[in-house]
């Protein structure tokens, strides 16, 4: 579900596009979990989908395997 309360632009492309390289290099999560946040995403799926990848990150499993 998309978030139309939300003022500013949208880029799903980009928030597709953060997901994806999470997925090929998990170590990623280490550059961006100190300033991205769930919330920060515009469509709520993929904050879902970011917060399921940093959940398995802090269990220590891979979001691939």
């Amino acid at each position: 579900m998309d978030r139309p309360d939300r003022t500013f632009p949208a880029n799903p492309e980009a928030e597709e596009a953060v997901l994806g390289a999470l997925l090929i290099d998990p170590d990623g999560v280490i550059k961006v979990s100190s300033f991205l946040r769930a919330d920060d995403f515009y469509r709520e799926r993929n904050g879902w989908i970011y917060q399921s990848i940093m959940d398995l990150h802090e269990h220590r499993q891979p979001p691939i395997s």
